[in-house]
């Protein structure tokens, strides 16, 4: 017979081990969202006594405002870290090739997997490392927390730099405490592994003391100038972005990077020196860097490509065709207040509105952005908050992008940046629900709603699928005021004007011919070579020469470059995926062998092959709380044509080839971006 005494011990003795289980559990939880002292000396373990020398170090009080900023620095660490490079494996061999190709003089070619003898392309080896030894996913290495491994000393110095550059460099008289902890103190800039950069990069850049004393009082002219003399490093965002953020040391050797690389390496030349300088993302994974100038607003720039400027936005108006800033958030040193109460639950919040080193600077950019406000007809259970959503080119898929808490059945989002198209939206259960048709805003602050009228239909033409990119944008800019000109003197002494190019060609583009004049020369001419960003110079993907009956007409490539016979067939091979390419202006064209009458012409910049390409097989989706096929179409020639209901959202998808898409809209008959 068991005991009553027996009974109960079996009984309570399971409960306590529970307990203790649960409490050891939940104490050992680590906060890396918690910005306190005490969090982030339990969370250093053993290296907790560097973190307490620091702070014993700046208890004297002539030290009290570098104790302010040695415990702004220590509590906010508690969520950095880097990934373990010494984990990454044979994918490290493409620092290696890059460094040997620098040092025998081969050129390093970014951003393309095409090979071209005597020259080293970084995507083609990155692609050839990736299918002998897998993708490299830097998600699964481990991460090097700071708060466990950073000294004391590496502190302390980069305190004291930071101070005395704050303190003597005018440019950055303008600065508040609270400004100087989050744009010059800061030792790092995203993930990169740690390095003591802050003085060799000081000396580095000593040469700004000797510049003259109006450079030197203009923020954004100091910074233009800082940036000139970062131009050597390149994007190649086609490679590199896989790989983790570079270490400034491994960024000067390998030359290349992504935007967060560039942004790094602007940030470390630019703090050394005390210039204010952060970087900021949008929600399509790009990052760029701003100033804070003396009126408090944010001053963008592409770090190691372009220059700020106060006149508008870097974005304003090439970026702006196919690359859209919905939201500028500033990834922040400081660790933010959550928007949501603690009891909310994570289900409910999308991914990045978790983090906590974001903060919405949208309204002090220069992204031009307006106020949207949604009534809303419905509402779901629990839901206390919506979203305006943007479609993700990437991923595919609707992405939040703001927030608003709901009141009295509206909700409203301060600075949406303009020629977006954003989706209204709950989320539950980790999973989007749509709350509203699409929304467009407008330079002018108007909201259209995008809601499919099926008993309106009509019929429109589709050209391309994704709008005009940056590159794609410099050289069809490069071909306005170019001309077509003929002659029956092949040195073109004595020449017709066929045609100029006024209006910025954004597709294959054909003009008619109204000469009945013979000529058995023809070229294309043009005086200037445009350069934005890394694209530099002219880029032609096709020219074509018509007879008098619209035959092609065919003939020997002529030019006065220096290119082999094969490379300026490019230009005439009726193949847009081939191009040329020259920095400067130049002439090319064709001898046609005998006199022959133009009928009419077509050309083509070169492009990221996103027109309508014959052959190819399209699919077109309109949005009604889903997206719904209007179809498949084989294309028949560079243009599409449908039937759609009246003012949707649509989605173009070209289903044999390509990943780049783009939502749009028809107004007036034409593809309106979003």
């Amino acid at each position: 017979m068991i005991s009553i005494r027996t009974r109960f011990m079996k009984r309570v003795i399971p409960l306590v081990l529970v307990s203790i289980f649960l409490f050891l559990l939940y104490s050992c939880k680590k906060d890396y969202t918690e910005n306190t002292l005490k969090n982030a000396f339990e969370l250093a373990g053993k290296n907790r006594k560097e973190l307490e020398k620091v702070i014993a170090y700046y208890e004297k009080p002539k030290y009290s405002l570098k104790l302010k900023a040695a415990q702004f620095l220590i509590k906010n660490m508690v969520n950095k870290y880097s990934y373990d490079h010494s984990k990454i494996g044979p994918h490290r061999k493409i620092l290696s090739a890059l460094d040997s190709a620098y040092n025998v003089g081969i050129e390093v070619m970014t951003n393309t997997s095409t090979s071209m003898p005597g020259k080293f392309s970084v995507k083609s080896y990155w692609d050839s490392l990736c299918q002998v030894h897998g993708k490299l996913n830097m998600s699964e290495l481990p991460k090097i927390r700071d708060v466990e491994v950073i000294t004391s000393n590496f502190l302390i110095e980069n305190i004291d730099h930071a101070f005395n550059i704050w303190r003597v460099k005018p440019w950055a008289q303008h600065l508040s405490f609270d400004e100087f902890c989050e744009f010059v103190l800061p030792y790092r800039g995203t993930n990169e592994p740690l390095e003591n950069w802050r003085k060799a990069q000081h000396e580095k850049y000593s040469w700004l003391n000797d510049l003259k004393e109006d450079d030197k009082r203009n923020l954004v002219r100091l910074a233009q100038i800082m940036n000139d003399s970062l131009k050597w490093f390149r994007n190649d965002w086609a490679s590199m972005s896989d790989y983790p953020d570079l270490p400034l040391s491994e960024l000067y050797d390998a030359k290349v990077g992504t935007c967060y690389d560039m942004g790094n390496l602007t940030t470390y030349a630019m703090r050394s020196q005390g210039i204010p300088v952060a970087q900021v993302t949008e929600f399509g994974g790009h990052s760029w860097n701003v100033i804070l100038d003396k009126d408090k607003r944010l001053v963008d720039f592409q770090g190691t490509e372009t220059n700020p400027t106060k006149a508008s936005s870097v974005f304003n108006s090439v970026y702006l065709s196919s690359f859209k800033v919905a939201k500028v958030y500033m990834m922040t040193y400081g660790i933010n207040n959550s928007i949501f109460p603690e009891d909310y639950p994570k289900k409910n919040i999308p991914p990045f509105f978790q983090r906590r080193d974001i903060k919405d600077v949208t309204g002090i950019s220069q992204i031009p952005s307006h106020k949207i406000e949604i009534a809303l007809d419905s509402s779901l259970d629990g839901i206390t908050h919506l979203y305006l959503c943007h479609f993700d080119n990437g991923s595919k898929k609707w992405n939040a992008v703001a927030v608003s808490k709901i009141k009295k059945g509206k909700a409203s989002f301060m600075d949406m940046g303009v020629r977006n198209i954003y989706l209204p939206a709950y989320y539950k259960n980790n999973r989007y629900v749509p709350a509203a048709p699409p929304v467009f805003l407008n330079d002018n602050g108007i909201v259209d709603v995008l809601k499919a009228d099926t008993d309106k239909p009509h019929k429109v033409a589709l050209y391309r699928k994704v709008g005009l990119n940056d590159g794609e944008m410099a050289f069809a800019m490069a071909m306005q005021d170019a001309e077509f000109q003929a002659s029956n003197d092949k040195d073109f002494k004595k020449y017709t004007t066929l045609f100029k190019i006024n209006d910025l060609p954004s597709r294959f583009e054909t003009t008619r011919v109204e000469k009945n004049d013979k000529f058995r020369f023809v070229r294309y001419y043009t005086t200037k070579g445009i350069g934005f960003g890394a694209e530099r110079g002219n880029g032609i993907a096709e020219l074509s020469f018509h007879g008098r009956d619209g035959n092609l007409l065919c003939g020997t490539p002529i030019s006065n470059t220096n290119h082999d016979i094969g490379i300026l067939e490019n230009v005439f091979d009726e193949n847009i995926r081939t191009n040329f390419n020259y920095d400067g202006p130049f002439w090319i064209g064709l001898d046609l062998n005998k006199p022959e009458q133009i009928s009419k012409i077509s050309y083509m910049f070169r492009s990221s092959f996103n027109t309508i390409e014959k052959g190819d097989t399209y699919e077109l989706f309109y949005w009604a709380d889903e997206w719904k096929s209007l179809g498949k179409q084989r294309a028949k020639s560079d243009v599409l044509k449908y039937t759609i209901p009246g003012n949707p959202a649509l989605w173009l998808k070209n289903l044999t080839k390509g990943k780049e898409e783009m939502i749009f809209f028809i107004s007036k008959g034409k593809q309106v971006w979003g």
